[in-house]
């Protein structure tokens, strides 16, 4: 008989084990809806680590408080002056387009036939929506703002922590190791050290590539004619963070909109961001990341869905930073595991991509 086994046969469950799987369905549920929270931090380590060396630098010149001051006034400044630039603008638009919509859907089944049965099953609204009434237009307004209010919060946050994790975050940090022995304090620091500049090539590469596929975006789009750019551009540059999936999710819509006004616009609109999709992937990037995020195509596009899947596109983004950060982690955390034998082949075929 097993030692484990009970003589009798039976397996008993005390009422302390009943009462502790509420407990722990509701810790689940708990860490559950602080998902978003966690993400908003994770985005906020993510600029705190990639800020770090210029407050560096700057805190020879005006102290580190000095440096962090003036590190929150510039984003704030370019914050503030981007929202005074284009946000007007964008609600212009977007009014505008909305007014706009069933003759957009008629343009487009008109030019694309093979369309016109998938409009026609679209909501009633979008089809005869009357531009003289003004009801619609205030309610889609009104989620606008609920939106643009929801993205407004969550930026103010990720700031408002980078600027904490500024300030305290070396005591928070050392706080934290007090928890683990020495070996594991060295193995940790050694990590945060590895993988830093992973993260600052990340985020500062993320940046000049959206700030770019933005540009270019609208760029094209002004040139043509198409209603909307501004929209599409800001778009663009959102959906530039997810490789891959990223590309159709701006070229589609904007080929779309460039259907109503001609067809020619759409071809070439379709044509020059799939150009510039090939630019960015084998030109820019590497110019802009260097050798520092080497993660093939399949291990990007999997990790994407299962980001998504977690934390939506946020959780998408986040995710990247971390794979890409894994070869430090082998190196460091299963070096024994794996035998030094593998660590320098995965080493080897990272080199040669």
């Amino acid at each position: 008989m097993n030692a484990l086994e009970p003589a009798d046969g039976k397996i008993e469950i005390t009422w302390g084990t009943v009462a502790k799987v509420p407990i722990v369905i509701l810790g689940c549920y708990l860490l559950y809806l602080l998902i978003p929270l966690a993400m908003l931090l994770f985005v906020s380590i993510l600029l705190a680590v990639t800020y770090e060396p210029v407050v560096v630098h700057l805190s020879r010149l005006v102290g580190r408080k000095g440096a962090i001051a003036l590190i929150a006034l510039f984003n704030a400044t370019v914050f503030i002056g981007l929202g005074l630039l284009v946000v007007p603008e964008l609600i212009a638009q977007l009014t505008a387009f909305y007014q706009k919509i069933p003759d957009f859907l008629n343009d487009v089944a008109d030019r694309v036939p093979q369309l016109a049965g998938l409009i026609r099953h679209l909501p009633q609204k979008f089809q005869s929506a009357d531009p003289t009434t003004i009801s619609p237009i205030l309610n889609h307004a009104a989620r606008i703002g609920m939106i643009a209010l929801s993205t407004l919060s969550s930026i103010v946050l990720i700031f408002a922590f980078m600027v904490y994790l500024l300030l305290d975050g070396a005591r928070v940090y050392a706080w934290g190791l007090a928890f683990f022995d020495h070996y594991t304090r060295v193995k940790i620091d050694h990590t945060c050290t590895g993988i830093a500049p992973v993260i600052s090539a990340y985020v500062i590469g993320q940046v000049v590539t959206s700030t770019l596929c933005s540009v270019f975006t609208y760029v094209v789009l002004w040139w043509l004619g198409v209603p909307a750019a501004l929209v599409l551009a800001v778009l663009a540059g959102i959906f530039d963070v997810l490789p891959i999936i990223g590309f159709f999710l701006f070229a589609i819509p904007a080929t779309l909109f460039a259907l109503t006004v001609s067809t020619q616009a759409a071809l070439i609109t379709f044509i020059c961001f799939g150009a510039y999709h090939l630019i960015e992937a084998y030109l820019i990037s590497p110019l802009v990341y260097g050798n520092r995020l080497r993660v093939s195509g399949l291990v990007v596009l999997s990790t994407l869905i299962a980001g998504g899947a977690v934390g939506g596109i946020m959780g998408a983004i986040a995710i990247l930073p971390i794979v890409a950060s894994y070869p430090v982690i082998e190196k460091i955390w299963l070096a024994k595991l794996l035998g030094r034998e593998v660590i320098q082949e995965h080493k080897h075929l990272a080199e040669d991509e």
